[in-house]
């Protein structure tokens, strides 16, 4: 028969009485002081989250519009202006407009034939150029342009530009088959210099918005927060 609590305390001394090192009371002692395990799994990386860049995008549109307004203006209707119009010259590079008298000989000079060239250079390149370099410009203002005035003002001038470089297109090709049309020779005039002075406006627009980007991203800018980019992004 085995000797209560009280009995072995009075014969072997209040430590008798405790719970046995290997009781309950013992293993719940031990879990409690030993120290938590610590994690050393390294937490997995966070997707690397790619910025997107408009302006990448906006420049070669505006890029591409731009090579294709030189290429028509530049060298298809200069050459055609030789090689056709016997150096007559071609009413979209008449900035300032013309008469009715500088028009018909225009006409005539070009005949029947070079009215069919000439209305293939309008319905192709000419037609593609002017719709590329509208799109960029319009990207471009939506992006970039400040919302309110600038940004309407400079989409207002960019659909400006592009209707009347399409009209003017037409009613020159409309006047050139009714030469003896003064109206009509007037108003393709009137949309000629109208083309030239909207193409000034716009780009004083782009250039002016341009400059206002670079000037704020200057004072802006934090070269200690940048080299701290640059090491996060390259490790360096």
């Amino acid at each position: 028969m085995g000797l209560t609590r009280a009995q072995k305390i009075k014969k072997y001394g209040d430590r008798a009485g405790e719970v046995p090192a290997g009781g309950p009371g013992r293993r719940e002692r031990s879990a409690a002081a030993a120290p938590a395990r610590r994690n050393t799994e390294l937490p997995a990386p966070e997707p690397t989250k790619v910025k997107r860049q408009p302006g990448v995008l906006i420049a070669v549109i505006m890029v591409i519009g731009a090579l294709l307004m030189f290429y028509v203006n530049v060298l298809i209707m200069p050459e055609f202006s030789a090689m056709v119009a016997e150096d007559h010259g071609v009413p979209e590079l008449q900035v300032i407009g013309y008469d009715q008298a500088w028009f018909e000989q225009f006409a005539r000079t070009i005949g029947d034939d070079g009215a069919q060239l000439y209305a293939s250079v309008h319905w192709g390149i000419g037609l593609l150029a002017p719709l590329v370099m509208a799109a960029g410009w319009a990207l471009f203002m939506v992006i970039y342009a400040k919302r309110g005035y600038e940004r309407w003002s400079g989409l207002i001038v960019t659909v400006l530009f592009l209707v009347v470089y399409l009209v003017g297109n037409a009613v020159v090709q409309q006047a050139v088959a009714d030469a003896g049309n003064g109206a009509l020779v007037t108003f393709s005039s009137v949309l000629i210099s109208t083309r030239w002075v909207l193409l000034v406006v716009l780009m004083a627009v782009t250039f002016g918005i341009f400059f206002r980007k670079m000037r704020e991203r200057l004072q802006n800018f934090d070269p200690v927060a940048a080299n701290e980019e640059r090491k996060r992004r390259f490790g360096r």
